[in-house]
C-alpha cells in the first residue's frame, strides 16, 4: 500500500514538473494534486527531522509565514489576511510539514528534470501555435484583439512585440515564464553534465529544445528572464567545461558575450537592456520604466515603517499617496505592487520579512552534489524577486515549491548508481 501511495505521489510530482510553464488555471490543479498525494506518504517517525541542514529553509519558510500572521494581527488586518497572505501562499504553509516528514523512495531526480524540460518544450510549442492561430485570425481572441486585421503587411519584428503582450495575458506573468525557461536551460546543462543525451539523435533533439526555449524566452521580453538566462549560461559553462578544456571554456564565454551584444542591439530587445538606447542616465531610466520610481516610493514608505511595515490593508493607500507625491503617473489599480518581492514583504510586514526571504533563497543548505541546481535556482529566483512580485501568482509559488522539493528530496534519497559529480 505504501508503495502505491509513493508511486502516486511521484507521478503527481512529474505532473507538476510538466505543467510549470502552463497557464495558472491548469497549473493550480497539478500543484493541488501533488500536495494532496503528499499527505499519504508522510512519515512522522523519522526522528530528528528538523535538525537536518536541508530542512533549515523549511523552518525559515514556516517562521516567515507565522511571523507575517502575527504582524497582520498587530495591524488588525485579520480581515485582509485570507486575500493577501493565503491567496497564493497558502501552499507554502504546508510545504515545511510535507517535505520535513516526507520520504518517497520512488523519487528519481534525473527523470523529474527530464519531464520538467519536456513540459517546457511542449508549452512553448503550444504557445507558438496558439499565438499564430490568433495572429492570422483562425481563433478569436478573448478580450481586446491586439492583432492587425491586415496580414499582408506581415512583420516578424511586430510579431515579437505583440507576442510579449499576448504571452503576458496567456500565462498571467511573463516574468514567471522567463524565470522558468531560464531554469529549464540550467537543468539542460545539469543533464548534459550527467551524460544523459549521449547519442546523436538525443543530442539533436536537446539542441532543438534548447533553441526553442531560448527563442521563446527572448520573444517574451522578460527582463528578469533574460538576466537570469545569461547568468545561468555563465554558471553552466563553468559547470560543464571548467575541468575539461580551457580553450572550449574561452570560446563558450566569447559566444555568450557575442550573443548578449547581438540581442542588446536588436530593436525588439534593446529597450529590455537599455530603456533609453545609448544612454545610461538614471533620470532617463526613471522616465521610461516606472519601476525605479515605484521602488523609490516603496523605500520612502519603508523608511517610516521599518520594523513592522504598514500592514496589508494600508499598503495600497500608503503607496498611492507616495506615488502622487512623486508625480508617478501609472495605472494605480493595476500597478499598485512594488514589482519587488523583497520590498513587498518589507512593506507589508517589516524589514525582518524581506531579509528572511533573502536568507531562504541562499544555496548554502544543500550538499555539494546538488550545489549547481541550488545555485541556478537561487540566482534565478533572486533576480525574479528583485524585478517582480514573485509569490503573488500561482506560477511563481509553484516554481519555488518545485525546486525546493527536488533539492530536498534529492538529498534524502540518493540516486542509485549515480556518481558524485561536484561543481568545481
Amino acid at each position: 500500500m505504501n508503495s502505491f501511495f509513493e508511486k502516486t505521489n511521484y507521478y503527481a510530482l512529474l505532473c507538476l514538473a510538466f505543467s510549470l510553464n502552463f497557464p495558472q488555471n491548469f497549473l493550480k490543479f497539478t500543484l493541488a494534486f501533488w500536495f494532496i498525494s503528499s499527505l499519504f506518504v508522510l512519515n512522522f517517525k523519522q526522528g530528528k527531522t528538523y535538525f537536518n541542514k536541508q530542512n533549515i529553509p523549511l523552518l525559515l519558510i514556516g517562521l516567515l509565514l507565522f511571523g507575517r500572521i502575527i504582524v497582520s494581527i498587530i495591524h488588525n488586518d485579520t480581515s485582509s489576511l485570507a486575500s493577501k497572505l493565503f491567496e497564493t501562499q497558502l501552499t507554502l504553509s504546508f510545504l515545511p510539514l510535507i517535505l520535513a516528514f516526507q520520504l518517497n523512495r520512488q523519487f528519481q531526480l534525473i527523470k523529474v528534470l527530464k519531464i520538467y524540460i519536456y513540459g517546457n518544450v511542449v508549452s512553448c510549442v503550444l504557445l507558438i501555435i496558439y499565438f499564430y492561430l490568433f495572429r492570422f485570425h483562425y481563433i478569436s481572441e478573448v478580450g481586446p484583439c491586439l492583432f492587425p486585421n491586415d496580414i499582408t503587411n506581415y512583420s516578424f519584428k511586430d510579431d515579437i512585440y505583440i507576442f510579449q503582450t499576448y504571452c503576458s495575458n496567456y500565462f498571467k506573468h511573463r516574468a514567471g515564464i522567463g524565470a522558468n525557461l531560464s531554469l529549464a536551460i540550467g537543468s539542460i546543462f545539469y543533464l548534459v553534465k550527467k551524460n544523459e543525451w549521449n547519442t546523436r539523435w538525443k543530442k539533436i533533439a536537446i539542441s532543438f529544445a534548447s533553441i526553442l526555449i531560448l527563442a521563446v524566452l527572448y520573444a517574451t521580453g522578460s527582463r528578469s528572464g533574460l538576466i537570469s538566462l545569461f547568468t545561468i549560461l555563465f554558471i553552466g559553462v563553468i559547470y560543464l567545461y571548467s575541468t575539461k578544456n580551457l580553450k572550449l571554456l574561452v570560446i563558450s564565454f566569447a559566444s555568450i558575450v557575442v550573443l548578449l551584444i547581438g540581442l542588446s542591439s536588436l530593436k525588439t530587445t534593446r529597450p529590455i537592456f537599455f530603456n533609453q538606447p545609448g544612454s545610461s542616465n538614471y533620470q532617463k531610466l526613471q522616465n521610461t520604466d516606472p519601476r525605479f520610481k515605484i521602488w523609490e516610493s516603496a523605500m520612502e514608505v519603508i523608511d517610516q515603517n521599518i520594523a513592522l511595515g504598514v500592514g496589508y490593508s494600508q499598503l495600497k493607500p500608503e503607496l498611492f499617496k507616495k506615488y502622487k507625491q512623486n508625480y508617478l503617473t501609472i495605472d494605480l489599480l493595476e500597478k499598485h505592487n512594488t514589482h519587488n518581492q523583497f520590498l513587498q514583504f518589507t512593506l507589508e510586514s517589516g524589514i525582518w520579512a524581506g531579509i528572511l526571504f533573502g536568507i531562504i533563497l541562499l544555496p548554502i543548505y544543500y550538499n555539494r552534489k546538488y550545489i549547481y541546481l541550488a545555485l541556478i535556482f537561487s540566482t534565478t529566483f533572486t533576480i525574479y524577486s528583485l524585478l517582480e512580485d514573485s509569490l503573488i501568482i500561482i506560477n511563481g509559488v509553484s516554481i519555488f515549491v518545485f525546486f525546493i522539493t527536488i533539492l530536498i528530496s534529492s538529498q534524502k534519497i540518493p540516486e542509485i548508481n549515480e556518481p558524485e559529480i561536484l561543481f568545481e
